[in-house]
This record gives C-alpha cells, structure tokens and sequence, in this order.
C-alpha cells in the first residue's frame, strides 16, 4: 500500500477558476444532473464552488467565461469524503486476516505487538494512512490516535484533512482519577484546536476498559475545554456480558493483562445493556459512537433520545463476523428513529488485502448497498454531510451549493449504461481521484491551471 497523491498550491496566482464537466455531479442534497459541470475558484483560502449542475445552467455564471475546461466524460463528481471512524496510527500494520478460530486474543496481541512506540515512527503511519484517505476521496476522518499520546493527533493536524483525533483512555477501577487527570493535563498543554480544522478529543476506549467516573469526567472536561468525544460501544456479544454479568470472555482478558480488579465490579454486573450503562454519560454529552453493533429493541429509544451520532464500520462488522454473533446491524432503524449515522472504516487491519491501496467510506458505502441493499443517496449523505455532523464540521463543505466546499472527489465509472448518478456512483467502476482538498489541487487541476 503505496500511494502518493501529491498536493500543491495552484500556483501564486489567486483564486483560479476552473471548470470541471463530467459524465454526473452529485450530492446527497439535492444536485445531481447528468451530464453535469462543477466551476470552482481555489485559492489560498480554500475551494469554493461557485456553480454545480447541468452544463446550461453553469454555462449562465459569468466565472465560466474564458476558465480552464475539464473533461471528465467517464467520471461522477462527489463533494468529499467523511471517515468518521478510523484508526490512522495502525496504518503500518496493513490488512491482516482474522480467524475467529484463534480468537479475539490472538488478533489483539497482534495488535499490542505491532503497534508503534517511537514518536517519528507513529507519525509516518498516521502521514500513510492520510496518504491513503486522501487517495480514496476522504477529506475529513474521526480518528482514534492511541492510548493517552498525542503523536498522531499532531501529525493529522500537520495535514490537510479536517476532522477530530481522539485521544484515547484506558482506565478502569482505582486508576480512572488519574487517567482523567492526565488526559486534562494534555488538553491544558496541546489544545483542543480550531474547529474549522483539526480538533483533539477524548476517547475512552469502551465500557469495559473505561470506568464510569472517567466517562462521567471526560464530560465535565469537555464542557470546560470544548473537546469532542468518542466511545467504541456495543461492539460485542462479549461486551454486553461483561457490563451485564461482569465476566465471561472479556473479564478473563483484562485478568490475563493483569488489569483486573475487584473494583471494576462496582462499575459492571447490574445487568444493564451497554447502551444502558452509559445512558447517563450519553445525556451528559455530546458523543460519536463507533459501531453500536449491538442494538435491542430496548436500547433503540433510549439511543435515540440522547444526542449521540454513531458510526457504522460495514467491513469491519463483517471482519469479525459480527452478523453471526449480534445478527443484522440497525443502521436503518437509527436513522428511521432520529439518529444520526455516519460510515467509517475502522482500521486498515480490517481492509481487504486485495484491492486498490486506500481507505476509502465508498467501499464501505458500496459494501452496504450490496449487503442490505442500502438506498445509493442515503450511502452519500452517510459519507459525506452524516460525517461532517457526527465530527463537528459544516454539512455545507461536503455539498454542492454555492460557497465552500472542504473537497472534491472524481469517481470513475467508464461507460456504465446507468442513467442514474447515485446508482453509477454506488455500483460501478473502482477508480477514486481526490480533485482538490481546501486551498490544494491535485495534479489534475494543477495541470490545468497552470497549462
């Protein structure tokens, strides 16, 4: 997994205007024409659309007139990508395979034995695993940056993506008080940062790593400091044991990484739900929660009356064959009832090893539809403006209208005799090009302008 998209300013020159025609132009909310024509300005302040639709229509902005022309007639043009659950620091790793034979334990000790330590090590994975969101249209991603180390989070701040890197939390029983602290600590000493780019957030890892007075202080501390917060929940059948009983699988790990103790049982065994056990966090916060696999009837209203968004990793799902264990995930359901679900990829350990070198929410978008035969504009909005709420940002940069935009992605689909954009986008051809990110051009556009 190699890719270099490179990136450059157009040149001292600004804004340029350019126009892009293509085969579709597409958004979750409301454009789509097809043939379809996108006039954009970049500049040093960043890309801004100034016209998107039919050709005729963009025809009639006075920017058209005289502006570099691109043809793109095999091509659908998206606003850009959301990853809103990833795990950029483990992009070393690369796809590995999963065998439920083995165990959850052996694929974790792989984890924790092939994780980095080493500051400059930690940040050329998360600059890979940029690399390979940029190449696969992502913009903007909800990044899990590691136990308690801000390495990442600085280095994703370094880039040009937007979005959030949570810190994440371990700390169960005795050791939550000082956990919390330090994690204050380094919101006190790094940060939380702007909105409009990069935030750092808090993220206890889940309810069966992290107690409850640390979920209950992270809300505090990001009432005080503004920090966004993330939680993995309701992953498991495993998980819903052990907050429910207090044992089985997952209390033998925590025993195993000598982390157990017997005040972790003042937190667990009241035979609550996951959802339910952390329903009062919920209401205390806003929260993104990643996964939410398991999802009964009684957690659904409960979800929904909180102001939580969630995140739904379809590959990773089927990686550790979780429709086998906790059955079909609710996505729909959620969003039926209120919620806000966007799509991630979870880690590249999960990602197939065959395949373009990316990490990129279509495939996973594409994996629903194929799976659950999932509505093609609602697989958009999930990518792109379900994202941006679920992280923070403006749903207006990952759409077409006037203004803004945060970047745009070309989607080969060749000569597909679909006359539907959405369809073409979500069913045909395996080529992702990131057009422009902010204020850069790929070289494309570069070409273009500078022609």
């Amino acid at each position: 997994m190699n890719p270099i998209p490179v990136f450059t300013t157009p040149g001292a020159r600004a804004p340029h205007t350019i126009r892009l025609d293509a085969r579709a132009v597409v958004d979750a909310h409301g454009v789509q024409a097809a043939p379809g024509s996108l006039l954009l300005r970049v500049g040093a302040a960043g890309c801004e659309v100034l016209a998107a639709g039919a050709p005729g229509l963009v025809d009639q902005h006075p920017g058209s007139v005289g502006a570099p022309q691109i043809d793109l007639p095999d091509s659908v043009l998206t606003p850009g990508h959301v990853n809103a659950h990833t795990h950029l620091d483990l992009t070393h790793i690369g796809p590995r395979g999963y065998d439920p034979a083995d165990g959850f334990d052996s694929w974790l000790a792989m984890i924790l034995r092939e994780r980095l330590h080493e500051e400059g090590a930690i940040r050329e994975s998360v600059r890979l695993g940029v690399a390979l969101s940029i190449a696969g249209g992502v913009v903007a991603v909800g990044d899990i940056a590691g136990v308690g180390r801000v390495e990442a989070a600085l280095e994703l701040r370094a880039s040009p993506l937007l979005g959030v890197s949570y810190v994440e939390l371990f700390g169960v029983g005795d050791r939550q008080a000082t956990v919390l602290r330090d994690a204050a600590a380094m919101l006190d000493r790094v940060g939380v940062g702007d909105a409009n780019r990069v935030r750092i957030g808090l993220s206890p890892h889940a309810p069966f790593t992290a107690g409850s007075r640390l979920y209950a202080g992270v809300c505090e501390l990001s009432a005080r400091t503004g920090a966004p917060l993330c939680t993995h929940l309701a992953e498991s059948v495993e998980e819903r044991r052990f907050i429910e009983q207090g044992d089985g699988p997952i209390r033998a790990l925590l025993e195993r990484f000598d982390v157990w103790s017997d005040a972790i049982l003042d937190d667990v065994g009241a035979g609550a739900h996951p959802v339910a056990h952390l329903e009062p966090s919920l209401r205390a916060a806003h929260w993104l929660l990643a996964h939410v696999n398991d999802c009964p009837d009684g957690a659904l209203p409960m979800l929904a009356s909180t102001a939580a968004d969630v995140v739904v990793c379809p590959r990773g799902w089927a990686y550790f064959g979780r429709g086998e264990t906790v059955g079909r995930h609710r996505w729909r359901d959620m969003l039926d009832a209120g919620v806000n679900v966007a799509l991630g990829t979870d880690s590249v350990v999960n990602l197939p090893r065959e395949g373009p070198a990316r990490i990129a929410t279509l495939d996973e978008a594409r994996c629903l539809r194929e799976r659950d035969g999932a509505d093609a504009r609602t697989l958009l909005r999930m990518i792109t403006t379900n994202g941006a709420r679920a992280l923070g940002l403006q749903p207006s940069l990952f759409m077409f209208d006037p203004g803004p935009i945060a970047g745009v992605v070309r989607v080969a689909v060749g000569d597909s005799s679909d006359s539907d954009p959405l369809a073409m986008l979500m069913d045909t051809g395996t080529e992702i090009e990131t057009l422009a990110l902010g204020s850069l051009v790929g070289e494309r556009l570069r070409g273009a302008l500078e022609g």
